[in-house]
């Protein structure tokens, strides 16, 4: 049987369209998200840089107090980076909803679905 898109089909059941609309709004969810941990880790590597210029600039210069506020900045900015590296976060912040997608299928395919991301719709795969 050729697969068929599950969103315009009159005959599907309304538990169906229920979990493709749950799917779509979770993985929306996930792609703001996505968009928000970019944020957040394009500021902390700027912050980051930044804060080690100053750091070396003011060192040089035998500025002891700025060169010390702008070693412990960019320390807290390496060190959010790296913990962020270790729990798992830059995996989840750039491939958050291409993993969902993945886990979504890997459950749906149990029941011969298919959720295509790009199209936002399941398919029936019988």
């Amino acid at each position: 049987h050729p697969s068929r898109a599950m969103a315009g089909d009159a005959k599907i059941p309304d538990s169906l369209r229920c979990i493709e609309e749950h799917i779509r709004e979770q993985l929306a969810a996930h792609r703001r998200a996505r968009m928000n941990y970019l944020g957040v880790f394009t500021v902390v590597v700027v912050v980051d840089g930044l804060a080690i210029q100053a750091m070396l600039h003011f060192w040089r210069r035998y500025y002891w107090v700025p060169s010390l506020f702008s070693g412990l900045m960019a320390t807290a900015c390496t060190c959010w980076l790296v913990i962020s590296a270790a729990l798992g976060d830059f995996k989840e912040g750039f491939c958050g909803p291409e993993i969902y997608v993945k886990n979504c299928n890997r459950w749906l395919k149990l029941y011969h679905l298919q959720f295509n991301a790009k199209t936002s719709t399941l398919i029936d795969n019988r």
